[in-house]
């Protein structure tokens, strides 16, 4: 028999990481949407770059790229992420009585 008070810490830590995992979701869409953003951070870089005499401009990462890898993790590790919780909640649900209830 495993603590009842062990089952609701798993729910509630299911439901902060299916917020996450929402908002990881939702938040790498509009960005990805919002190209706006995108060119505003490329204007920039470009500044600081343009202020900073020993920064050689070729070897500064294309920001574009960079941002696309990042949204795209995101949204990978929070689809990951829900369907883990979506899991999780199913085998509470199933094993429930390993919990004494």
């Amino acid at each position: 028999m495993i603590k009842p008070s062990l089952y609701d810490w798993i729910r509630v830590n299911g439901f902060v990481a299916l917020f996450m995992g929402s908002l990881f979701i939702f938040q790498s869409i509009y960005l990805k949407d919002n190209t706006e953003l995108t060119d505003q951070l490329q204007i920039q870089m470009d500044a600081m770059t343009a202020q900073m005499e020993e920064i050689d401009e070729a070897k500064m990462p294309d920001l574009e790229r960079v941002v696309s890898w990042v949204l795209n993790f995101m949204l990978f590790a929070g689809i990951l992420l829900v369907s883990h919780v979506f899991l999780t909640f199913s085998f509470l649900k199933k094993y429930a009585k390993l919990f004494g209830r």
